[in-house]
């Protein structure tokens, strides 16, 4: 704030809802702030009887102060109409509706030719992102695809250190550890050639608000198979760019996968039909 109020910006941009962002409401300047995920739901979907209460006293903080920097604001970019819809009761900010852009190089993907059917998963290695699911459900499609692999991009945040270890533990006793490829955080160069080589990119989140993974595999004209939920929907035009599972089961995940893979025809169809709807949506234009 400080900062802000020395240099007497135009403008200041503040993502988030916690400290620069009240920093920028308190400086009294003008102001506009990007909210990417709605804390007090995404707190909710942790599994509170594995925090500490340090852990849970930060999340009631945390909340707290996204309740005052939603009412505080002057105007709040949202990333998606889930988001619109959760934070317009809660502000009396304009809300202006912008998706987040995906960089040119996603755009420019051409794919490569991969004998091994891949389906590739991109995200933080944290319980929400539910990666047991689509381990299970992998391990499921095989019993039809036996050269199914998966590839998980993503690093463990610093709360759940052992979780990795799990899924490890989990895809070798399903007898699909080699088939399990754990990447950790990869490079920008690496990151675009997983898209390109593999065969549709999973997703199966407990909350999301708008993942940027899945309108990057679209821009790289992957299919996408999501677990149903409010923050994909917008993303997901189900049977046209892809597949929303109702149901967050290996076995209803398992069939979507293996439906699409034995499809060559409309696998590719649903890729283009992504491609074509990530660029009349999220290009930087």
């Amino acid at each position: 704030g400080r900062q802000a109020r020395a240099v007497q910006p135009d403008l200041v941009h503040a993502h988030g809802q916690v400290g620069y962002t009240v920093g920028a409401i308190r400086t009294g300047l003008p102001h506009v702030v990007t909210v990417h995920g709605i804390l007090k739901i995404e707190k909710a979907a942790d599994d509170d009887a594995q925090l500490s209460a340090k852990a849970r006293l930060r999340q009631s903080l945390w909340t707290r102060l996204e309740d005052w920097c939603l009412s505080h604001a002057q105007h709040i970019v949202v990333i998606s109409p889930y988001g619109k819809d959760q934070i317009a009761p809660r502000t009396s900010a304009k809300l202006h509706s912008i998706a987040n852009p995906i960089g040119e190089e996603f755009f420019a993907i051409e794919h490569v030719e991969n004998p091994t059917p891949t389906v590739l998963t991109v995200g933080w290695l944290t319980d929400r992102k539910r990666h047991a699911l689509l381990i299970e459900a992998v391990a499921l499609a095989r019993r039809d695809i036996p050269s199914l692999e998966l590839h998980i991009i993503g690093s463990t945040p610093p709360k759940e250190p052992g979780y990795e270890d799990e899924l490890k533990q989990l895809a070798a006793r399903l007898g699909v550890g080699d088939a399990v490829r754990f990447l950790g955080r990869v490079s920008t160069d690496d990151l675009l050639s997983e898209y390109a080589s593999a065969t549709l990119l999973a997703h199966a989140a407990v909350e999301e608000s708008s993942p940027m993974a899945l309108a990057q595999a679209m821009a790289a004209g992957l299919p996408i198979v999501a677990v149903d939920i409010p923050g994909v929907r917008h993303l997901v035009a189900s049977g046209e760019t892809g597949i929303l599972v109702e149901a967050p089961e290996p076995a209803a995940i398992a069939a979507a996968l293996v439906a699409l893979l034995r499809n060559p025809p409309r696998l590719a169809a649903m890729g283009a039909a992504a491609r074509a709807a990530a660029t009349a949506r999220f290009t930087a234009e």
